[in-house]
């Protein structure tokens, strides 16, 4: 999972947002080579994040799904790797 760099903060805000308003999933195109904030779609059940993948994924694109807890996770990562790569330029 991937993000595009200069929209980082825009998604974890939108993502704790989400996670306030009482939601825990969030769904998305893997096919994306990067994520954007108006990639993500935020579920409150996992019945309806599921279901918006079966029902979505057609042609190239394959929606996945996963906590926000996680997709926060990946985002730091994402983050930190940038600067470590950064760092060492």
């Amino acid at each position: 999972m991937d993000f595009v760099y200069e929209e980082t903060i825009f998604i974890e805000v939108f993502l704790d947002e989400q996670r306030t308003d009482g939601k825990h999933w969030v769904a998305y195109d893997a096919a994306q080579p990067r994520l954007a904030k108006n990639d993500l779609i935020c579920f409150s059940a996992i019945y309806d994040a599921k279901q918006y993948c079966f029902e979505n994924s057609i042609g190239d694109e394959q929606f996945v799904y996963c906590t926000i807890d996680k997709m926060l996770q990946a985002l730091d990562s994402a983050v930190k790797n940038v600067f470590r790569k950064n760092r060492n330029h």
